[in-house]
């Protein structure tokens, strides 16, 4: 949430996922910076992903060591699902798939 809010870069998360999720959530930040620019000053946009709070969580074990996660997130501008699956495949967790709604 932090990555889309703007308040810290998607390379940081590199050691944790994929690169293609680092390079996903990289273009959804930059999409919503350009919509908040666009829009006036009291839009929901300017709340999007601001004081992230996580209200629910369900832990799936899928095999060993591979878990699915399912989120329910409410921010300042609405409540939304994320889904990741995370996967040990050596010593360190990744985060192998990840989606926000």
């Amino acid at each position: 949430m932090e990555v889309l809010q703007g308040t810290r870069p998607a390379q940081q998360l590199a050691r944790w996922t994929t690169q293609a999720i680092v390079d996903k959530l990289r273009r959804r930040a930059d999409l919503m910076q350009q919509r908040r620019l666009l829009e006036p000053a009291g839009a929901p946009v300017h709340a999007a992903h601001q004081h992230s709070e996580v209200l629910r969580q369900r832990v799936c074990h899928v095999d060993d060591g591979i878990y699915e996660v399912a989120l329910v997130v409410r921010d300042d501008a609405r409540t939304r699902a994320v889904v990741l699956r995370v996967e040990r495949p050596e010593r360190a967790w990744r985060i192998t798939v990840l989606d926000i709604g």
